[in-house]
This record gives C-alpha cells, structure tokens and sequence, in this order.
C-alpha cells in the first residue's frame, strides 16, 4: 500500500511538472527552439529594456501551449509548429516567415508581420498593427479596438472582418468569403474597374440602414486590386463603418488622360 501511494505521488508531480508550469527567457539573449516544449513560454515578461529574441526553427513545436512575447521582445517563427496562441503584449515584435501557427493575437501597440507560413487565425486588438503578404491564413483574421492592418498578398480563408474604429489597407491577396464592417472601422481597397451590387462605383460605400451589420443586407463588391487579382465578395457594413475604393494611381493618370484628349477633340471640333 505504502508502494502505491509513493508510486501515486510520483506520477501525479511529473504532470504537474510538465503541463502545469512555464518557461521564461527574459535575459536579453537569443534562443534557437528547435525542440519540443510542452509548457507555455513567456518572453521578458516583467523585463522592460531587455529585448530577448526568441527563433521558434524547423523541428520547433510548442505543444497545445502559449507563446507570449512582452515588453520589447522579439519572436520569429521561422519554422517549426506552435499549436496554441501566440500572443504579444507591450511593444514587442513578431515575425512570422515560416512554419504553422494555430493562433495569433496580439495587443497594445505590439506589432506581427507575416510574409509567409500557415496561420490558422488572426484576432487583433487594442491598437496593434498587423502586416500581411505572401502568407496563407486558412480561417479569418478579424481586427477591433483601433487596430492597424495591411494586406499586401496571400489567403484569407473565410472573412475578413473590421471592427471598433480599425483600419484595414487592402493591396492585394484573395478573401475566401465575406466583408463584415461595424462600429466606426474602415477598409480601403486599392485597385480599379470597381463595380458594387452589378454598378460601376468608386469612393465611398456605408451601410443602407445604419443598424447593426446584421440587420444590413447582404451587398456584393468586385474590382482589380492593385495586384493585379481580382476581388469578389459578399460584404456587411453596420453602424457607421465604410469602404472606401480608392483608384489605384495608374487608373487616375488613365482617367485624366482620357478628359484631355476628349476635350483636345471638343476644341477640335
């Protein structure tokens, strides 16, 4: 009996051990993980000052955990696996060029860029900003809370959505399914040949009945973008959000010319 009990206590603080803690690195130093970690990681958290980097590499996985970039840390994921969040807080700075990410969440006036790898979701809040290019997120990516998002190429699985006075730049890249806009955010698109429900439209698009966007009517957009893909999507827009369409610089030299040589042709005349 007494062996069991021992064997019972054994097994029970190995678990703990291993799923109940964290890792820390707040030493200002650079580590490489290209092992498996299955506890959260914590990166200067309560270190101001010190801007530890951390590499998550190939072989990397950070196990059905958290990853938590603080203060003014820096964290690349170059490769490898984190299966759980990863979150940034403060002023510290996320890279992901590589490899697959679960989740990605930052806050405060952290900032994630994103040139490539798998991210499964993308949820910004409270003033962080987001640039993405030649990266495939496979669900959505949804902004609030004054947020700051850049889209220059690559996937978006399912919808993209803007809310409490966030701003989203829209260059290029395709959006699997729907626009969803409220409370005072933006979109910009940068592209041309815009056409709104079937019509010719550039400018400004605000919501019809100025409720939430779920009371608003299912509207649908297409055009150029400035990359040269093509936009087709369903959109929302509620409360007092908007979509701009601006014309990309060489539609406008396109236009202006046009106005010339038909006034050229009316003296002409």
């Amino acid at each position: 009996m007494k062996m069991r009990m021992i064997l019972f206590l054994t097994v029970l603080f190995t678990y703990d051990t291993v799923y109940g803690g964290w890792i820390q690195f707040n030493d200002g130093g650079t580590h490489d993980i290209d092992y498996q970690i299955n506890e959260d990681v914590w990166v200067d958290y309560q270190a101001p000052n010190m801007g530890t980097t951390l590499n998550l590499l190939s072989g990397g996985k950070i196990f059905e955990h958290k990853l938590k970039g603080y203060q003014d840390s820096r964290i690349n994921i170059l490769g490898g696996h984190m299966e759980g969040v990863l979150y940034s807080y403060d002023d510290s700075y996320v890279n992901i060029s590589g490899g697959i990410t679960n989740y990605v969440s930052p806050f405060g006036d952290s900032r994630v860029d994103i040139s490539g790898g798998l991210i499964h979701y993308i949820w910004a809040y409270e003033n962080s900003s987001v640039d993405v290019s030649n990266a495939t997120i496979r669900d959505y990516l949804y902004a609030e809370d004054y947020t700051i998002v850049n889209i220059y190429s690559g996937t978006i699985g399912t919808d993209l959505e803007i809310w409490n006075n966030s701003q989203v730049d829209f260059f290029g890249g395709t959006i699997g399914y729907k626009l969803r806009l409220g409370d005072n955010s933006l979109l910009t698109i940068h592209g041309s040949n815009f056409t709104v429900d079937g019509q010719p439209f550039s400018g400004e698009i605000n919501s019809i009945l100025g409720g939430g966007h779920r009371s608003e009517p299912q509207r649908h957009l297409t055009g150029v973008l400035s990359s040269g893909e093509i936009i087709d999507n369903d959109f929302y827009i509620g409360n007092n959000a908007s979509i701009n369409l601006v014309p990309e610089p060489g539609t406008i030299v396109l236009l202006v010319t046009g106005l010339i040589a038909c006034g050229f042709l009316l003296r002409r005349k």
